[in-house]
């Protein structure tokens, strides 16, 4: 019994001793900076036995990544690519946009630079493939009527052949049933120029010594009231002369974008020949504004030639 009691004493002595020396050691260590070195050569010391220690976690986690990356790197990459065609699309999308705004300022400034009267913008929904002619997406409901003339950003487009409350059916000018009054902006000379079909114009009934020659800007003259004067229709691109023949042949280009626009400017306010021979438009049924004399016999030919819309 007095060995027992003798080793529990010895025991509790030299735990006492430990705390005290814990204690101390901790004093010491906040107090002063006499342990700041044995703390650095304690750190070196332990810091291989450190790492051995974790080196198995890191050699795990490492077979771990070495199994699963390939996995989840065709996964991250199908995503990336997925994100990559949105994207690819949104900015094919945002470019289309801002194109498209492009080709409506440009029209929408064409029609400020010759007509002062009202427009509605429209948009190009449909195509015939057995006539010349497109659908837009105006009609009756937004004021456009039979005959209102269409351009684009380039020029004159055709004409309305037919206006429900939605749509239109708009005849474009190389439509072999289309006429217009033109005049080449170079010398004024005035003619016809139809539809020739195959997407291009030409004069009808120029005589052989008619002043025209190959590059020959052709605009709208205003003549019978259909179109407004001014507007560009076509350029010459070749002319023939036969001296067995009583008529040139001239070939023209029109000048609007038949075969690409998209966005066109119909004009609501143009003078229809009815109009005109009524005398409610004023001085819009001929190139000038405000003539108080009365139509030529060229005008009021012209007048009966588009009376009605071409069919």
């Amino acid at each position: 019994m007095d060995t027992l009691f003798s080793r529990e004493s010895h025991g509790a002595g030299r735990l006492l001793a430990l705390a005290a020396a814990s204690v101390a050691l901790l004093v010491a260590d906040a107090g002063t900076a006499w342990l700041v070195p044995v703390r650095t050569a304690l750190a070196t010391v332990v810091a291989p036995i450190d790492y051995a220690a974790g080196l198995p976690y890191a050699l795990g986690a490492a077979a771990t990544l070495a199994v699963s990356s390939r996995a989840s790197l065709v996964h991250r990459v199908a995503a990336l690519e997925r994100e990559n065609n949105r994207l690819a699309a949104e900015a094919a999308r945002y470019e289309a946009t801002l194109k498209d705004n492009d080709r409506l300022r440009a029209l929408l400034d064409s029609g400020a630079r010759s007509h002062s009267g009202r427009t509605v913008a429209a948009q190009l929904v449909g195509e015939s493939i057995a006539r010349r002619e497109v659908v837009i997406d105006k009609g009756l409901k937004d004021g456009v009527r039979l005959g209102a003339a269409v351009i684009d950003a380039h020029g004159l487009f055709g004409q309305v052949v037919e206006a429900v409350p939605f749509t239109a059916r708009v005849l474009l000018v190389t439509d072999p049933s289309h006429a217009v009054p033109v005049r080449a902006v170079r010398n004024d000379v005035r003619a016809i120029a139809a539809g020739a079909g195959g997407g291009s114009l030409a004069l009808t009934h120029a005589p052989i010594t008619i002043d025209i020659r190959e590059g020959d800007r052709m605009v709208t003259s205003g003549l019978g009231g259909r179109f407004p004067s001014g507007y560009p229709v076509a350029t010459v691109v070749s002319v023939g002369r036969d001296a067995t023949e009583t008529f040139a042949t001239v070939a023209l280009q029109p000048a609007a974008a038949l075969d690409r626009s998209r966005h066109l400017l119909v004009l609501l306010d143009a003078p229809t020949p009815a109009e005109c021979a009524d005398g409610a438009a004023g001085g819009g049924c001929g190139e000038e504004s405000g003539a108080d004399s009365a139509p030529t016999a060229e005008q009021s030919a012209i007048a009966a030639a588009f009376a009605e819309p071409p069919d």
